[in-house]
């Protein structure tokens, strides 16, 4: 499937929703959850990146920037919500 707008706008609205949706766990359900689900959101971005040819992946920056930087974010949203008492 080749790159449009209209492509890259649901991309953009499904990544929104995702994060939309875990920040509502976070404040309706508990924090740790909505640390722990932005946490693998990112984590699945690191993947989808890696895997994904640069037409179909949401890419901003080169795969490797971004896969490190999403891999980053991963790690310390993990590490913060297990280690901070939260709630």
């Amino acid at each position: 499937m080749p790159r449009t707008r209209l492509t890259s706008s649901r991309t953009a609205l499904v990544a929104l929703g995702a994060v939309t949706a875990a920040v509502a766990v976070g404040a309706l359900v508990d924090v740790q959850a909505g640390a722990l689900a932005l946490a693998a959101l990112a984590l699945v971005g690191a993947v989808t990146r890696l895997t994904l040819p640069a037409g179909r992946a949401f890419s901003v920056r080169r795969r490797y920037i971004d896969v490190v930087l999403l891999v980053a974010f991963t790690l310390v949203l993990t590490f913060l919500a297990l280690s901070t008492p939260l709630g």
